[in-house]
């Protein structure tokens, strides 16, 4: 990642110059700067560096004017820490873990003509010590990305002139992680009653046999000894034995137990309550394929180095949660919106939960209006390959665009012209610095 200009220096050897050598490290994606031939030599030998001869030509150690800056590393954090201050220094190589590796230039200590300051911040959740001369974007750093001011470190020249040359900074992207847990709100079609239960021991009972997918997490009741016997030897169920004693026919103060069963999950879903099982099946749930669609929504996030993990894929039922009501699909959220967000389990403070309805009312390909301290997004039967990823990035920060080359277009993501859609450098730093977004 290109990050301009970091400071100037000379191009060719001259009175008072010496050779600023770089090497590179392959392995660590390191390159290493010094002024020390022997140094550089050691490193090329030893420690798996190639050399790439000299980068430049710098004022020597204990020229006139000037004052050292030492170098270290760490090798816990791969952190290389620059200073002018030699007690600083010495505490860090004592107590902090960092290695000398010693001066790597002169710079100047107080402002000078064409000099600006050099601004260092430090990083407590990486260690990293990040250097610029851009105010802006010092100030940026360490009020949104979570660096701690620590002033000038230096003062450095910063436009051209005769004798000095660029020393260009990128930045090696590790990339970033969203935790991602996928709901889907099912249905059931009715198998009928597929018994009835009494409330108190009695005789002419039959038994009542349970059985256990471990595949599909599927607890099977059935009272025909043939069907159980099926399940255990052709389905992939355990025997567990009989769950309790029933009537097979209606029977004075008993009630129907109703049975039902979603292919698609391959799960059993038993109630005694009509109502419920009434809305189990007008609620067919969404045909999604969580596979493609996860899919999608990496190939989007790529450009950006977010990795999705979807941590777990979960299919609930949650009447009457299959058409949700999201209102205007902004500020604050409905009843319905409230009522399944509440159904996260165990899912951790800062990941995000996103629910595959039948449809949203009004009708949208998705919503992310969710309840505070519950990110997630809502995502409709009939939406885009692109929407998941949309719906998240707004979780993430990110607003529309009225562009249909960008993933956050406002137009719709089934306009979208390009593949993957593109997310730009600002989106991206804005989904690095969400709360959601996790450093790896």
């Amino acid at each position: 990642m290109n990050e301009g200009i970091a400071c100037y220096v000379f191009p060719a050897a001259g009175p008072g110059l010496i050779p600023l050598y770089r090497a590179y490290r392959g392995a660590s994606g390191d390159h290493f700067y010094t002024t020390s031939a022997p140094e550089r030599d050691n490193a090329v030998h030893n420690l798996g560096y190639a050399d790439e001869g000299i980068a430049c030509y710098v004022r020597p150690h204990g020229a006139t004017t000037r004052v050292p800056l030492y170098r270290m590393w760490a090798q816990s954090s791969g952190d290389h820490f620059y200073t002018t201050s030699q007690p600083e220094r010495n505490n860090a190589i004592a107590h902090i873990g960092y290695h000398d590796e010693g001066v790597t230039a002169e710079v100047y200590s107080a402002q000078d003509p064409g000099t600006v300051p050099l601004y260092r911040a430090y990083h407590p959740g990486n260690g990293d010590h990040f250097y610029t001369r851009s105010q802006p974007e010092y100030a940026n750093a360490t009020t949104n990305l979570g660096y701690q001011a620590e002033g000038v470190a230096c003062y450095i020249y910063d436009a051209a002139a005769t004798g000095r040359i660029p020393i260009y900074r990128a930045y090696k992207r590790y990339g970033a992680r969203v935790r991602l847990h996928l709901k889907v709100v099912q249905a059931y079609v009715s198998e009928g009653n597929a018994c009835f239960v009494y409330p108190s021991a009695g005789t002419g009972r039959k038994p009542l046999y349970r059985s256990y997918s471990g595949a599909t997490g599927d607890h099977f009741y059935t009272t025909s000894l043939p069907e159980h016997q099926n399940a255990v030897a052709h389905l992939g169920y355990t025997d567990e034995g009989i769950a309790c004693p029933t009537y097979a026919t209606s029977q004075p103060g008993t009630s129907p137990l109703f049975r039902m069963f979603d292919a698609d999950t391959v799960d059993h879903f038993y109630t005694t309550s009509a109502i419920e099982r009434n809305s189990a099946e007008q609620n067919v749930g969404p045909n999604v394929s969580l596979s493609t669609t996860a899919t999608a929504m990496q190939n989007a996030y790529n450009q950006a180095s977010i990795q999705v993990s979807v941590v777990t894929t979960q299919f609930i039922s949650v009447p009457p949660a299959v058409d949700v009501d999201v209102g205007s699909c902004s500020g604050s959220t409905t009843s319905e919106q409230n009522h399944l967000f509440g159904n996260r389990d165990d899912v951790q403070a800062n990941d995000i939960t996103v629910y595959f309805v039948r449809t949203t009312v009004p009708a949208f390909n998705g919503c992310a209006t969710h309840p505070s301290g519950q990110p997630g997004a809502v995502v409709a039967q009939g939406a885009t390959q692109w929407t998941m990823a949309h719906e998240v990035g707004h979780v993430l920060g990110l607003s529309h665009v009225n562009d249909n080359t960008r993933l956050m277009t406002g137009n719709g993501t089934a306009n979208i012209t390009t593949n993957p859609p593109v997310l730009i450098a600002s989106e991206i730093a804005t989904m690095d610095g969400s709360p959601y977004t996790t450093d790896i």
